[in-house]
């Protein structure tokens, strides 16, 4: 029994040798590959994964002048007249997440949102955003 194209592919060519072939954006509200980047320091958990691609997706959305929301609305973006640099929108975004983590305790119908969000180490995150988007 021979090996096919895709049992070759599967075997010889590892995540991150395909992840090296994703270029980095200049911009990181705009980097539709961000994700991609940063999955890795996330915990192997899909509902946590699941939950910060939404999130990410989110924010990056909000940097937009408008965006389509979930139920296919036009929504104007929260953050369309904020500053867009990458050094801006880092910080904002790490803030951000760094809420998601700490939100006030008479939200307790967001604690299932802290309980992913504790899982999330947000500093490793922000190291990373860094060098990909300010290097």
């Amino acid at each position: 029994m021979g090996y096919t194209d895709e049992q070759d592919i599967k075997k010889n060519v590892s995540i991150p040798s395909l992840l090296e072939q994703i270029p980095v954006g200049d911009e990181f509200y705009k980097d539709e590959n961000t994700f991609s980047y940063i999955e890795q320091i996330l915990p192997n958990d899909k509902k946590v994964r699941k939950q910060f691609k939404g999130d990410l997706d989110w924010f990056q959305e909000n940097y937009q002048e408008s965006y389509i929301d979930k139920e296919g609305e036009k929504k104007r973006g929260i953050y369309c007249n904020k500053p867009k640099d990458n050094t801006s929108v880092i910080e904002n975004f790490y803030k951000y997440l760094q809420n998601k983590q700490k939100s006030k305790d008479d939200k307790t119908n967001m604690q299932w949102l802290r309980d992913i969000y504790n899982k999330v180490d947000v500093d490793m995150i922000n190291l990373k955003l860094k060098e990909l988007y300010l290097s």
